[in-house]
């Protein structure tokens, strides 16, 4: 039995492409070329006001309450190694 450790790569959230709708509900849901990780966190910067980012699951969900520009980056961690998204 050989047990293969690949490494989470490639991660993106195809749903933040684009403006959101402020007041408009949003669940977006992270996706990842390879691998797969457990411990999601905002590295930098923060989510637009009313976000919240789930740490077991990477995903992004709430009300977008304020019209503003938000940079951030998300980081997914697995025991080994890690990839970022910046928005």
């Amino acid at each position: 039995l050989e047990v293969a450790h690949e490494v989470p790569a490639g991660l993106d959230y195809p749903e933040l492409e684009g403006e959101l709708g402020r007041g408009v509900f949003l669940r977006a849901t992270p996706w990842l070329s390879a691998g797969y990780g457990s411990n999601w966190t905002v590295s930098s910067g923060s989510l637009p006001t009313g976000l919240t980012l789930d740490a077991s699951s990477g995903v992004i969900s709430g009300v977008p309450t304020v019209a503003q520009n938000a940079n951030f980056s998300i980081t997914v961690e697995d025991c080994a190694t890690a990839t970022t998204f910046t928005n």
